[in-house]
């Protein structure tokens, strides 16, 4: 016979509000008395959900303050745009460098060429 172990509640929870804080760009939590109502946990399980949220730095939690997102899991694609009148190999040289830096900091880069500078 094959058991199959169910995850913890808390961990559920936890999972949750991870989806929570990535779906609607969270910076503050709901409160352990809002989790108890919204998702029919105990005190105890919303609790444990959050200090494991705050183990995985997600989240800060003091005692009698708000649970504010520390770090979102979402990755936001900024862009970044070079113009130039004309292709040269130092424009070449000069975004490749550019290129390397941007993908290390999620950037997404691009080159315009653009002949009303000529």
């Amino acid at each position: 016979m094959l058991l199959v172990k169910e995850e913890p509640l808390y961990l559920k929870l936890k999972n949750s509000l991870k989806e929570l804080i990535e779906s609607q760009n969270l910076t503050i939590l709901p409160g352990t008395k809002d989790l108890e109502k919204s998702y029919g946990v105990s005190r105890i399980t919303a609790r444990r959900a959050i200090a494991e949220l705050a183990k995985e730095g997600i989240v800060t939690s003091t005692q009698g303050r708000k649970v504010m997102v520390t770090k979102h899991m979402y990755s936001e694609v900024k862009e970044l745009g070079f113009v130039i009148s004309q292709p040269s190999p130092w424009c070449e040289s000069i975004f490749s460098c550019f290129v390397n830096e941007s993908l290390k900091n999620n950037y997404n880069l691009n080159m315009f060429i653009c002949s009303i500078f000529k």
